[in-house]
């Protein structure tokens, strides 16, 4: 294990050029012997730096993708648009891994973009429960 320094001189951050111009920013390590490809979605402040360890972690057995929630992405429905041209873009097939506000980013992109999604795996989200098809709703909706 390492730390945060090595981890971010390792792994260092790429820039894609998106669909109508913005720039999105990421880490990403191709596994030449990977079983899949994970990207991590973290909580609500959106520092992709709080799951470093797991990304380590991960790098050992998969590819693994990570980027900070972006300020040009205003909502969650940007947001969730962005990943997945950002998927397109690295022509990547994955599992999204999200906890907290991460999981409701990766219950978007899997709803409106399912061709690039393998699985789901989310902690710690909040999906409508107990709200009856209210929650659903607004998600089909907005995203």
């Amino acid at each position: 294990m390492s730390n945060l320094a090595s981890f971010c001189a390792r792994y260092s951050q790429q820039t894609m050029q998106l669909p109508g111009g913005a720039e999105f920013s990421y880490r990403y390590y191709r596994n030449p012997v990977a079983r899949a490809t994970v990207v991590l979605l973290p909580v609500g402040i959106g520092l992709s730096d709080l799951f470093y360890l797991h990304f380590e972690r991960f790098a050992e057995h998969y590819s693994v993708i990570t980027f900070d929630y972006q300020e040009q992405f205003t909502t969650n429905a940007e947001l969730a648009r962005a990943v997945a041209s950002l998927l397109d873009g690295l022509d990547e097939h994955v599992w999204l891994v999200g906890q907290s506000l991460g999981g409701v980013i990766a219950q978007i992109v899997a709803k409106f973009h399912p061709e690039r999604i393998e699985g789901l795996v989310v902690q710690y989200v909040f999906a409508g429960s107990g709200y009856g098809s209210r929650g659903s709703r607004r998600i089909d909706e907005h995203g």
